[in-house]
């Protein structure tokens, strides 16, 4: 499971406005899209979090799957209604469900690993491995 949110996204909102916002999520999305499978369900959590729920991968390709949608958010520009071209950022974290583990307790701790991301600097991949924060990519 991935969980993943745009860094700085209120302040992006509130000197942009809400209709660059919309379109940065819109950005977010196609990124989200280009690496992610069709069988792979993407969903809006709430604000600007998202959740993916990999099916059939183990914890290093979902890592790799992770750091393929933060770079590519990260080099992919998104054009303003003005013209003006910005790049974003997001943060994410992943967890694998262990077993016996409910659904809830899996997204607490891709959401622990998240938060920890945001608190070591944005712009990375955390994972929460067995109930701990194993790894950290940037």
């Amino acid at each position: 499971l991935i969980m993943l949110d745009i860094d700085n996204f209120k302040r992006f909102n509130d000197g942009w406005g809400h209709a660059e916002g919309d379109r940065a999520l819109q950005h977010l999305g196609k990124v989200i899209e280009e690496v992610v499978r069709d069988i792979d369900p993407v969903c809006r959590y709430g604000g600007e979090e998202f959740v993916i729920l990999l099916k059939e991968r183990d914890e290093h390709q979902a890592l790799d799957i992770a750091e393929r949608i933060r770079k590519g958010l990260a080099t992919t520009p998104l054009t303003l209604l003005t013209g003006e071209q910005v790049l974003l950022t997001c943060t994410l974290g992943v967890a694998k469900r262990l077993e016996g583990e409910s659904a809830s307790a899996l997204l607490r701790r891709a959401d622990q690993a998240l938060y920890r991301g945001k608190y070591a600097g944005r712009d990375r991949v955390v994972l929460n491995a067995s109930g701990g924060v194993a790894s950290t990519t940037s």
